[in-house]
């Protein structure tokens, strides 16, 4: 009674983390086809090792599991660290009912019920070990991409005007200073149109700012329209001021665009 007890209640602590585990949408990622035969590469390791172990039945050799389970948990996390626990437990029994590996060293002719609960047992000690590291490991994770994101949201904030949603000052001063460089190396011509709104101040006095907002974002909408028919790059560089980059650009094309925009602009009354 002791053993059935015993091993139920251990076959139920090796599958528990699996059937938790499928249920996460993150488990199935790392048998992704991009992921695939790195997942398949790492999960061999450990099959190989107890595959090794288990077919020598004179040498207690079941701790050469535990670094392949450790390299598992450090590659695949918590997903793969569950696999690969049912994987090798799976084998562990299949080697002890046939009557091979490390646990025929326990006496007995009728002790193969005490083995398999002892090969249950490894495995709930391999999964109390190494799902802690897991945990931590894929925490540690989670964090840094978070960290990522974060940063990257703050640095594109940094770099775009909040009114228009264009490039800001600061953006632009780079891009320019890129552009430059770029057209230097390569002996091709860099153009830049510098826009202002004539009468806005006047404009706002009369209509608000609010209403000046609005007009800002509609002559931004314009520009970005008319560059992004092009290479060029658009910028807000001041309270009514716009400046557009174009690389590899003549003057007349230029003019071209310079003169696309301000009757673009015109049209919105």
């Amino acid at each position: 009674f002791r053993n059935w007890y015993l091993g139920d209640m251990l076959g139920m602590a090796v599958l528990a983390p699996l059937v938790i585990m499928v249920q996460r949408p993150a488990f199935f990622s790392m048998f992704e086809r991009t992921r695939l035969h790195n997942t398949l590469l790492v999960l061999s390791i450990p099959v190989v090792v107890t595959a090794l172990v288990f077919t020598h039945s004179n040498d207690p050799l079941i701790f050469f599991m535990f670094p392949t389970l450790l390299l598992v948990a450090f590659r695949l996390g918590l997903p793969g660290t569950v696999v690969d626990i049912f994987l090798v437990t799976l084998m562990a029994i299949g080697f002890t009912v046939k009557g091979q590996g490390p646990l025929m060293l326990i006496p007995g002719e009728h002790q193969l019920l005490h083995r398999i609960v002892i090969a249950q047992l490894f495995a709930a000690v391999a999964i109390f070990t190494m799902f802690p590291v897991a945990a931590l490991l894929e925490e540690k994770e989670e964090l840094k991409n978070s960290l990522a994101v974060s940063e990257a949201g703050y640095r594109n904030l940094a770099h775009v005007d909040e009114l228009t949603g264009l490039p800001n000052r600061r953006a632009f001063n780079l891009r320019l200073e890129n552009a430059w460089t770029d057209a230097s190396t390569s002996g091709k011509q860099l153009a830049l149109l510098i826009l202002d709104a004539d009468l806005f101040k006047q404009y706002n006095d009369d209509v608000g700012h609010l209403g000046g907002d609005a007009c800002l974002r509609s002559i931004a909408r314009v520009v970005a329209g008319v560059v992004d028919g092009t290479n060029g790059i658009a910028a807000r560089i001041g309270g009514e001021e716009f400046a557009v980059i174009l690389p590899d650009t003549t003057q007349l094309r230029a003019e071209e665009v310079a003169e696309e925009i301000r009757l673009s602009i015109e049209s919105l009354a």
